[in-house]
């Protein structure tokens, strides 16, 4: 697939020349979901630009993202930016839609722009940096608690760390490993259990966690 003819494609639903695009990277290559993620320019703009296919899980276990889903994501970070997390400003396109919907080689895309905001990935976690990221995850935990929704399903995530956890055993059980390969998956996965069962709860608080 051409990934520069499919963003092209795209950013023309933005008003944009397709011949003034320019990519500056590709970002997360080789990731679950399988989203295509750029940081490109556009008449000296930058932009973050995820193309979003149909399918980007082998399983559901946590949340089917339709077109519903995605709308109030986008509804959610604009929520964040407006109440003062700094967050990528939203762009949306000419016809004033949140995402614009493409079809390329029998395979259907959603395409998501944001402004660009430059930042520094934290590649390791001292106490200064685990105090000041721990202050603005309860601020980003409090304003989520208040933000009124009736898209995002409300279900505890531990439903589906259990399903995942359950598909994990499956595959297992039915691949022929090496001694030592079994055994490191055998104490991967009790260790995983462990946690998944003390982290259950009767009670559940919800917020936006999708």
């Amino acid at each position: 697939m051409d990934e520069a003819h499919l963003l092209e494609l795209a950013v023309k639903q933005y008003g944009f020349h397709p011949s003034r695009l320019r990519i500056e990277r590709k970002l997360q290559a080789n990731h679950w979901h399988g989203d295509l993620h750029f940081h490109i320019h556009i008449d000296d703009k930058s932009y973050s630009a995820r193309i979003i296919g149909n399918k980007r899980y082998e399983t559901d276990a946590f949340i089917k993202l339709s077109n519903e889903v995605l709308n109030e994501q986008i509804r959610f970070s604009q929520y964040l930016l407006h109440s003062g997390i700094p967050f990528m400003k939203h762009v949306p396109t000419r016809s004033g839609e949140s995402f614009t919907s493409l079809r390329v080689e029998e395979k259907e895309w959603r395409f998501v722009l944001f402004e660009w905001m430059k930042g520094e990935h934290l590649t390791h976690c001292t106490e200064t940096i685990a105090r000041t990221f721990g202050a603005f995850a309860r601020k980003i935990h409090n304003l989520s608690s208040k933000f009124e929704t009736n898209v995002f399903p409300q279900e505890s995530h531990s439903k589906g760390h259990q399903e995942f956890y359950q598909l994990l055993c499956s595959h297992a059980a039915s691949h022929k490993l090496s001694p030592t390969a079994s055994s490191l998956l055998t104490s991967y996965l009790s260790e995983a259990e462990y946690h998944k069962d003390h982290a259950m709860t009767d009670t559940h608080d919800f917020i936006a966690q999708n």
